[in-house]
């Protein structure tokens, strides 16, 4: 399968400035487009699938299948708030 980008997708990639989160990411893609969708899941009622990739804080993509493409949609950051307990 041949991997699109949306302009969303790309502009948001090309403003993440971890390089080894873009490394991550680019690798998980290379796996989805050789058909390894690794840690993905079909969301309900819908043509989306979203992919985890759980590195540092986290990050979802988001992409549907138009044979023979993946179209990359989205991109997100998931960053966990952790509240302190004081004593």
């Amino acid at each position: 399968m041949q991997l699109k980008q949306t302009d969303t997708y790309e502009k948001w990639m090309n403003k993440l400035e971890d390089w080894h989160a873009q490394a991550r990411i680019g690798a998980r893609m290379l796996r989805l487009a050789e058909g390894y969708p690794c840690d993905s899941k079909k969301l309900p009622d819908d043509e989306v699938y979203e992919m985890r990739i759980d590195y540092e804080q986290g990050y979802r993509i988001y992409y549907t299948i138009e044979e023979p493409d993946i179209i990359l949609h989205l991109v997100t950051e998931i960053k966990e708030h952790h509240k302190k307990s004081e004593n």
